[in-house]
């Protein structure tokens, strides 16, 4: 699949040859973030969920989630308790496609919207921030309930309804995006590709 996403959508648009060449004439940049307790701690214990249904993540994340302490790599789908973690971290994947059996593992479920409620950090993306959604309808307008940590549904569409590049601002205190001492937002620019709405956030 990523194959084919490189030769349909990255390939005849980005001159990838020419990316490198410029990559190389820029100095050594330094992309961690000062402050923010939840980059900078060591020793912690970090949840992971990898499954059939959340599948992608970022090499430099769990290296990343490693360095800083001990990793522990859960399933949403067969998992029946969230063990004690400091960070839950929820990537990508498909959770629409094995929805149903998401929907099943009520423990789980219950387990990941308790550790939000008392105040648990996590880092959901993409499909995983689809998880933590109220619940997901899919193309066939079945809905099936999710975690339900933000007051919002997920439709799945047929089509794209969003690609490319997207601006956003941060306007609160976070660990990984810390608002600047002379604004209260901080800006930043990232890449969108939405097979899916939520309409009611």
């Amino acid at each position: 699949m990523l194959e084919e996403v490189l030769d349909n959508y990255v390939e005849p648009y980005i001159d990838l040859d020419r990316l490198v060449e410029i990559a190389k004439l820029s100095d050594e940049l330094d992309a961690r973030v000062e402050g923010g307790d939840l980059l900078t701690r060591v020793g912690c214990r970090i949840g992971v969920v990898v499954d059939s249904a959340f599948n992608f993540h970022y090499p430099e994340l769990l290296e990343e989630a490693e360095a800083l302490g001990e990793v522990v790599y859960l399933s949403v789908a067969r998992d029946g308790a969230l063990p004690p973690v400091d960070v839950l971290i929820v990537g990508g994947g498909f959770p629409e496609v094995l929805a149903e059996k998401l929907e099943r593992n009520k423990s789980f479920r219950k387990a990941v919207l308790e550790y939000v409620e008392r105040g648990g950090r996590v880092y959901a993306e993409c499909g995983g921030f689809m998880y933590m959604t109220s619940s997901i309808i899919v193309i066939d307008s079945s809905e099936y309930e999710m975690a339900g940590a933000i007051d919002a549904v997920t439709y799945v569409l047929e089509r794209p309804v969003g690609k490319g590049y997207t601006w956003g601002a941060v306007v609160g205190e976070t660990p990984v995006a810390p608002t600047t001492p002379f604004s209260k937002a901080t800006s930043s620019t990232t890449q969108e590709w939405h097979l899916e709405r939520k309409p009611s956030l």
